[in-house]
């Protein structure tokens, strides 16, 4: 895995604001970003059709990465175009191997059968690296300042949906560092069927003592929340500037963080949401 920012993109206002989200990220990890575009591979068995059909695709894919390299070099981000034939999904799954962070659009909840809406989800259960899934005009929606039991929740925060167990530390630390680098705060979330302040409290704590001790000054705070993982994350979510979960179970608890409900999330929330893989480094 190298230090790079992979974005899939075709074209569509989706893919541009994921890739502008790209290129921010690329800037403040001073890593270079790859631009990716897959088309469909030739059908027909003629080298001379062959030829000429992918000479255009690779025309049209240098026309869409030159806008999207201006605008690297415009924040000194380091780009380059990668043109391949293939399915998008299974091509950017085995690029996300090369890259420590992917990132890719999705569009609106009512366009769910989309073909970029499907690349989405497969790179968000799939893909090698941690996945930043951008919904479609995130850029243009304001921040606002939600409740929970009467107290206020900072405005400006990232969300992090998580259980005790194997990896949990990772995932902390993950959304802990996008909060504390961009003057946020972090709200970490965790769901069960009852309140379980008694089952998780003593390993949460223990979890939270290291990210504070790391990441000194960040204001965090803890919500457990009781009901279906689901609906409950998204409306803890609510206005954040970025959810952060995983894609599996971290443990031998509750299990609740799976693929499924990750998957489910996509359909549920209008915000950026990063989905760490278990297996990541952190």
């Amino acid at each position: 895995m190298e230090n790079v920012v992979l974005a899939g993109v075709d074209g569509s206002p989706e893919s541009r604001g994921a890739a502008l989200w790209a290129v921010r990220e690329a800037g403040f990890r001073q890593w270079p970003v790859w631009f990716a575009n897959v088309f469909p591979s030739p059908t027909i068995a003629d080298p001379s059709i062959d030829s000429a059909y992918l000479q255009t695709a690779h025309r049209d894919a240098e026309r869409l990465f030159q806008g999207l390299e201006t605008e690297a070099r415009r924040l000194g981000v380091s780009s380059q175009g990668i043109a391949l034939p293939g399915r998008a999904n299974e091509v950017l799954v085995k690029l996300s191997n090369d890259a420590g962070l992917t990132v890719v659009g999705r569009r609106h909840h009512s366009a769910i059968g989309a073909r970029l809406g499907s690349v989405s989800s497969a790179l968000a259960a799939h893909a090698h690296s941690p996945t930043a899934v951008i919904p479609h005009g995130w850029e243009s929606r304001p921040s606002s300042q939600g409740t929970e039991n009467g107290h206020a929740l900072s405005v400006g925060r990232v969300v992090v949906a998580v259980e005790p167990g194997p990896g949990a530390m990772s995932l902390l630390h993950t959304a802990a560092g996008f909060a504390q680098r961009d003057g946020l705060s972090l709200s970490v979330v965790t769901v069960a069927a009852t309140k379980h302040e008694e089952t998780y409290g003593s390993s949460l704590t223990e979890l939270l003592t290291h990210t504070k001790e790391r990441f000194i000054g960040l204001e965090i705070s803890v919500h457990y929340v009781a009901g279906k993982p689901v609906p409950e994350i998204a409306h803890a979510a609510g206005d954040a500037v970025l959810l952060v979960v995983g894609t599996r179970g971290f443990g031998g608890l509750s299990g609740w963080m799976h693929g499924s409900v990750s998957q489910a999330l996509l359909q549920h929330i209008s915000l950026p949401m990063l989905v760490v893989p278990n297996r990541a480094p952190e």
